[in-house]
């Protein structure tokens, strides 16, 4: 049987893509307090970064996140809001006594200094805000006035504020906060338009929270949710949503970690906080709404929880047991949410919030890319607790934990690599062990390629998921990550679906899940396939490394000819003195050779700086272009991918690399190094092969695997009585495919495909769907018949059964 979730979706709020993005909030920094450095936080380099408790450093800017956000806007004092150009007639100032409520940590100041004025505080939104005309905007904001009664104006304006689209008078209290709401209908189009607030009257007023939204929002809920990325999601039909991360779930810090009840309740209510990828949120898009989403789209929720620490790829924070405790307590308070009956405390709060009936969480992973000890024991017990209190919910590990012994349902396994590498990998699960947990491909996706989002990466991805399809029994969910890119707030690329402030659009990777989704049929059935291979060429310079200063290279040759120039110092210092390459610094790499070079011999004598310490020689050196940028003349490693034959504590093996990631190793072996003198290496590079001689002796080989020119997997759909054959062609031309069914079927079948022009064609916002599925029909068929699969090429073919 297939698994009635193999394919799904991955939500995690990284590009900007929660406030601004599917949950459509049009003012950026509506709280206030974006350039308020988290708590415990340090900031460093003139507030360009803070450092966290444990010594993390993350871009800060004043709260506008990475340089290029910051570059790409004019200075402020406070985020997305500013003065009229050369005005003094207003001073804008934050807060942080008299807020809002207890979990608001600012208020915005605004003083009104001169009588008729001319002059406003405006919002520039994220890189403008996107009116149209005859639609409407909800406006709200909790505000008071300190010196008497204010009337102010609000007003959508064009970017130069000239043209106004909406107006509104409002007169605000003097006193306590007080909520004030309008409803604006734009007298014009604008994807560039600023929210303004301006007064004809001196005073002071104090805004506690504010909020901008269209009207028109997915299904017209309140709070809802931007329509045409809602529709995007859908169409994918994915069995289930995973949400809300990924890694800012963990967080950076104990305050910045997400917790259920940071996000449930009034809007304004909800704390923000900041988020591992460089800003923060409100929280608008929150528990509830998540579980409306799933509900809207037909996917089951996939809840993952905080089980006890910060993100350990960013300097952990292990909490202690009490704290542990509370967010156990707080995971088991959204499951009551979620799943509770009306009756419960928790129930109760949902049926308030508009959903009486239970949302029925299917799934929960308990924590995000954890590790080792201290996750395996936070693991146990929130399994324990968890599933005694909730036993039809299935619970999914970071890591095999079975094999410390520890129940495991369902195992969580990411990748992220090269089309090459998914495309070499479409075997992977076959010899798994069927007695163990079940597996889910939690996040994957072509990262590192010449040219990413295109068609190339898409066809890479669908090789590696026919390889699910025929491991249905073991592999039973999968989602791509991630899933949103806000097209001006670019921090991982590529990302399945990219939208601005008014348009969006599909990545080839889409299509590609799009049409896995709309065809995955009731069974697997056995099929083999028979087909040639590609192979990647291989080619570049030779690489040179040192853990320790002192290290030297002597007698270095490539091909028998002396080499004695540096092409280039990647990190550290190598120089060149009477013929020895030496190590002036730690951490040292450096590249000699020729970038094109394809299959020689390398040769060089070592002497160890100290016993012990690192040394490599890398082959294949090959510079790959930025993601998403043209070919630039950039020596950095992380545009590097190579193969180094790696030397320390007496173990000797070969590992694969790219962009700074270590993909693959070769079997570790002991070796014989007398660290008194000098040890020959030499690696052979040649036929997509490397071997490695120490002192003449073969200690290790790696063999890079070829891609296969066709893939395919076949299903059967029982209410259409169909088989599902899916066809990966991976080749720079048509191949004939012979097709052999042990069934009559019938002379005509359907064909959807994913092809053009060019492997390393893209969806853009100019051509939204330049690569997306054509639909034929294929006719005179009988059980053997011949498909003519385009080079590069994705296809789906639906063959009717007698």
């Amino acid at each position: 049987k297939t698994s009635p979730d193999l394919h799904g979706v991955f939500f995690e709020d990284i590009n900007r893509v929660g406030d601004g993005g599917l949950y459509p909030e049009m003012l950026r920094n509506r709280s206030f307090e974006d350039s308020i450095v988290p708590k415990d936080c340090k900031l460093v380099e003139d507030g360009k970064y803070f450092i966290t408790p444990t010594g993390y450093k993350c871009a800060f800017n004043n709260g506008e996140g990475l340089d290029q956000w910051y570059d790409s806007v004019p200075e402020t004092k406070i985020p997305a809001w500013y003065v009229s150009e050369g005005s003094s007639a207003i001073d804008v100032s934050l807060d942080e006594e008299d807020t809002l409520n207890e979990n608001r940590e600012a208020s915005l100041i605004i003083s009104f200094k001169e009588e008729n004025s001319s002059h406003s505080v405006y919002n520039i939104g994220y890189t403008g805000m996107n009116v149209e005309e005859d639609k409407k905007y909800n406006f709200f904001m909790f505000a008071k006035a300190t010196e008497g009664n204010q009337r102010v104006e609000l007003s959508l304006r064009s970017k130069c504020g000239s043209r106004i689209y909406d107006s509104k008078s409002i007169e605000i209290s003097q006193g306590e906060f007080k909520r004030y709401d309008c409803v604006f209908t734009s007298k014009g189009s604008d994807v560039e338009a600023t929210f303004h607030i301006s007064s004809k009257d001196k005073g002071t007023v104090k805004l506690g929270f504010s909020s901008l939204m269209p009207v028109e929002t997915y299904k017209g809920r309140v709070n809802g949710l931007r329509k045409d990325l809602v529709e995007l999601l859908k169409g994918m039909k994915p069995s289930f949503l995973r949400f809300p991360g990924g890694c800012i779930v963990e967080g950076l810090t104990k305050e910045t970690t997400m917790t259920f009840e940071k996000t449930i309740g009034p809007v304004w209510e909800r704390p923000s906080h900041w988020l591992i990828w460089f800003y923060r949120t409100t929280n608008g898009l929150g528990f509830h709404e998540y579980l409306q989403l799933c509900e809207d789209i037909g996917a089951n929720p996939m809840y993952v929880i905080n089980c006890g620490m910060t993100c350990q790829h960013r300097k952990a924070e292990f909490f202690d047991d009490e704290l542990t405790d509370e967010y156990l307590q707080d995971a088991i308070n959204a499951l009551e949410y979620a799943n509770a009956p009306a009756d419960s405390y928790w129930g109760r709060k949902r049926a308030e919030n508009g959903h009486p009936e239970p949302f029925n969480i299917k799934y929960v992973e308990i924590g995000n890319e954890n590790y080792g000890e201290e996750y395996n024991r936070r693991y146990e017990l929130f399994y324990r607790e968890l599933k005694k209190r909730f036993p039809d919910i299935i619970y999914i590990s970071n890591t095999h934990t079975e094999l410390e012994g520890l129940p495991t349902e369902v195992v969580d396994e990411h990748f992220y690599n090269d089309t090459e590498f998914f495309a070499t990998q479409q075997n992977m699960y076959d010899d798994y062990d069927r007695k163990g947990p079940k597996i889910f491909l939690g996040e994957y996706g072509v990262t590192n390629n010449r040219v990413n989002a295109s068609l190339y990466s898409a066809l890479g991805e669908a090789v590696f998921l026919t390889g699910l399809e025929h491991n249905q029994d073991l592999v039973t969910m999968s989602c791509f990550a991630p899933l949103f890119l806000n097209a001006s707030y670019k921090s991982w690329y590529p990302n399945l679906i990219e939208f601005n402030n008014r348009e969006s659009f599909g990545i080839p990777s889409y299509y590609m899940l799009q049409m896995m989704g709309e065809n995955r049929g009731d069974y697997v059935v056995e099929s083999s396939t028979k087909t040639d291979t590609i192979m990647e060429d291989k080619f570049g310079w030779v690489g040179l490394y040192a853990k320790g200063a002192g290290t030297s290279f002597t007698n270095v040759t490539i091909d028998d000819i002396r080499e004695n120039t540096i092409v280039s110092n990647i990190s550290g210092e190598f120089i060149v003195e009477d013929d020895k390459f030496l190590a002036k610094t730690d951490d040292s790499w450096c590249l000699l050779g020729d970038e094109d070079a394809r299959e020689y011999v390398v040769s060089a004598d070592v002497e160890f700086g100290k016993a012990g310490e690192a040394i490599k020689i890398s082959v294949w050196n090959e510079r790959k272009e930025n993601v998403g940028d043209v070919y630039q003349t950039y020596w950095g490693e992380k545009r590097l991918q190579y193969y180094s034959w790696v030397i320390e504590d007496g173990k000797s093996y070969i590992e694969a690399v790219k962009r700074l990631r270590v993909m693959e190793t070769s079997q570790k072996v002991d070796v014989d190094i007398d660290y008194s003198k000098a040890n020959n290496m030499k690696i052979v590079a040649k036929d997509y092969r490397i071997e490695c001689y120490l002192n003449g002796e073969l200690v290790n080989t790696y063999a890079i695997e070829p891609m296969p020119k066709i893939s395919s997997v076949v299903t059967v759909d029982d209410e259409t009585n169909e088989a599902i054959i899916k066809i990966v062609n991976m080749s720079d031309k048509n191949e004939e495919v012979e097709i052999k069914i042990d069934e009559e079927v019938n002379s005509i079948a359907r064909v959807q495909i994913l092809e053009s022009d060019d492997k390393y064609d893209v969806n853009s916002f100019e051509d939204k769907t330049k690569v997306s599925p054509k639909e034929f029909t294929l006719d005179n068929l009988s059980s053997e018949f011949i498909y003519d699969a385009p080079k590069h090429s994705f296809s789906i073919i639906r063959v009717g059964l007698c």
